[in-house]
């Protein structure tokens, strides 16, 4: 048995535009694909979303990421030194961890009441 129980079934879905036949089927998924493709290779995904949500351009959240990531691994050197050697580097840590919350806060917050006014 096919599909569709009668010859008059298919063609009631034929003439209310439900039915479709398989080739044009496939050349509407082909279509949909593509646009997505060219959708996502344009950039107006998810990257740009989370760009503009922070107000940087590619180039400046790049370089603030790996300055940031720096700033980390190095603080992480500094506590793996502090912990073998306890006398050194007492507060330096948690008073640079403390101070780039801070900025982190502010640089955040400052965007959002550019964003708002």
């Amino acid at each position: 048995m096919s599909k569709y129980e009668t010859y008059s079934e298919k063609k009631w879905l034929e003439r209310h535009g439900i039915w479709k036949d398989s080739v044009y089927l496939r050349e509407e998924n082909g279509r949909v694909k593509n646009k997505q493709r060219r959708k996502h290779r344009s950039g107006k995904g998810i990257m740009n979303k989370h760009l503009e949500d922070v107000s940087m351009d590619y180039m400046m959240h790049l370089r603030y990421a790996w300055l940031l990531a720096l700033k980390l691994f190095l603080l992480s050197l500094i506590s793996f030194v502090h912990g073998m050697l306890p006398f050194i580097f007492t507060h330096k840590v948690s008073d640079r961890i403390a101070s780039l919350d801070s900025e982190l806060w502010n640089s955040r917050h400052d965007k959002d009441t550019k964003n708002n006014s």
